[in-house]
């Protein structure tokens, strides 16, 4: 099947910017966005499955409902403005967009390509790390990072690049279907240069993502019958592998313990996301009660701030979600998820799912777990991570073939 140069040129453009470069160049990654979707809609024309339509019309009215409500309450102009892109019109240029994309590509060339922006995340990475201890690159590096910094003590590293936000759905979705990569010695090195850059990020998120897709591919593969084949027992060894592998090239060559950076993960997971996050997240609970669950409006937040800019955004996405739209609302909210979520373990049981499907389905889990710590789904260059797992279980799970 051919492919439209202009099409290529637009996802490349747009993968660029929202996988690799996410908010580096923010009003050029809108730009590309709008015009992806406009390409579908007057060149493409396909169709949007209904029960995905109106899922976003359920969560548009919403929105605008609670936008109201928060005005009325003395919410600023400026959050109603904000949720209207990022809950209303955002999500629906990224359901276009990635709903031509399935039918034109299918979901086994879109996981091909995500793999090799994986590799190309990697050496990102690389290059920063490198780059940084010597002052090159300066203005590059400001792209990739906003502020860069890096950090090297405490037998551990720690960096700010915005690629960490796509790494969280990148390796859960390659180890939680290490397969969808043939041959096994490229499997191997990846699922290591995956490790060894997730335990580097510093970012609890990103290696809260690697253990989230090895549980998932363990689960999903042996399931409840504990046979386990050639090809799942050299994908067990690979995932095992790769960790110790990594872990002692670490320790051997730069004097990094990877148990450091474990320790601490366990520790913000046990006290509900870490300090900052335990301090206010009663506060948003006790504020929905407030209101009897029935939501305080967009806009409106509690005494407890985290931006001064913002003071209405929190980083807890679902108890700040709670405050804002009450408890119906919520739930309205999660209905792409929960329809998503039914379809793929309803095609598990039917038929099973294929590679493919098992490396979306741990992407998608892995940032339902992340958004609760990290506000990704409220940013238009990261809802590609929510939308696209979405939009392929609710249009094509029941087939398995690509949309029409």
């Amino acid at each position: 099947m051919r492919t439209n140069p202009i099409e290529l040129c637009l996802w490349l453009g747009l993968s660029t910017l929202t996988v690799i470069l996410p908010n580096a160049l923010k009003e050029i990654a809108v730009m590309f966005l709008l015009l992806t979707a406009a390409y579908y809609v007057f060149w493409k024309r396909y169709p949007i499955n209904f029960r995905l339509l109106a899922i976003w019309l359920a969560i548009a009215g919403t929105s605008l409902l609670y936008i109201l409500v928060g005005m009325a309450r003395g919410a600023p102009l400026e959050a109603g403005s904000q949720v209207l892109i990022i809950y209303i019109l955002s999500p629906l240029l990224w359901i276009i967009s990635l709903n031509g994309a399935l039918a034109t590509f299918g979901l086994a060339r879109i996981v091909v390509f995500l793999l090799f922006l994986t590799s190309v995340a990697i050496a990102s990475q690389a290059f920063y790390y490198w780059a940084f201890p010597s002052g090159r690159f300066s203005a590059i590096l400001t792209y990739m990072a906003g502020v860069p910094n890096l950090d090297f003590s405490n037998n551990q590293v720690a960096a700010v690049m915005f690629v960490f936000g796509s790494m969280t759905f990148l390796y859960a979705g390659l180890f939680a279907s290490p397969d969808v990569l043939k041959l096994k010695s490229v499997r191997l090195v990846l699922i290591v240069a995956s490790f060894v850059s997730a335990v580097t990020s510093g970012r609890s998120a990103v290696i809260l993502a690697v253990g989230i897709g090895a549980f998932i591919y363990f689960v999903s593969s042996i399931g409840l019958s504990f046979r386990v084949s050639r090809s799942l027992f050299f994908g067990i060894v690979a995932i095992i592998l790769g960790p110790m592998v990594g872990g002692y090239f670490l320790s051997e060559l730069y004097g990094i313990d990877i148990f450091v950076s474990v320790n601490e993960l366990i520790e913000k997971i046990t006290s509900g996301g870490g300090a900052g996050r335990q301090d206010y997240l009663p506060s948003l609970i006790s504020g929905a009660a407030d209101y009897y669950f029935f939501g305080a409006g967009h806009g409106i937040g509690v005494e407890f701030t985290v931006s001064e800019k913002y003071p209405w955004r929190y980083e807890v996405v679902g108890a700040a979600t709670l405050l804002r739209v009450g408890l119906a609302g919520t739930i309205i909210y999660c209905l792409p998820f929960i329809f998503a979520l039914w379809a793929a373990v309803q095609k598990a049981r039917r038929r099973g799912l294929d590679k493919y499907e098992k490396y979306m389905l741990g992407g998608l889990i892995s940032s339902l777990f992340v958004m609760n710590t990290n506000p990704y789904v409220e940013a238009v260059v990261f809802q590609w991570m929510f939308v696209l797992p979405c939009t392929y279980f609710i249009n094509c799970a029941k087939t398995g073939q690509k949309i029409p």
